[in-house]
């Protein structure tokens, strides 16, 4: 499975209005964009990468 489908998969977004399903795709990607840790930056999150490089504060 492509891991972009890691939000939608599994999710029943019948009752999901489309401004909670908004907010809550743009938490996730806020989330894979700064927090996750990733294997090939030494498990450590962007955020903390891009910190460690001096390029954030």
């Amino acid at each position: 499975m492509h891991r972009s489908f890691e939000f939608f998969y599994g999710c029943d977004w019948e009752d999901v209005t489309l401004d909670e399903f908004t907010a809550m795709l743009d938490a996730y990607l806020m989330w894979y964009r700064d927090e996750r840790l990733k294997s090939d930056l030494g498990y450590v999150s962007p955020r903390e990468y891009r910190k460690s490089l001096g390029l954030a504060a």
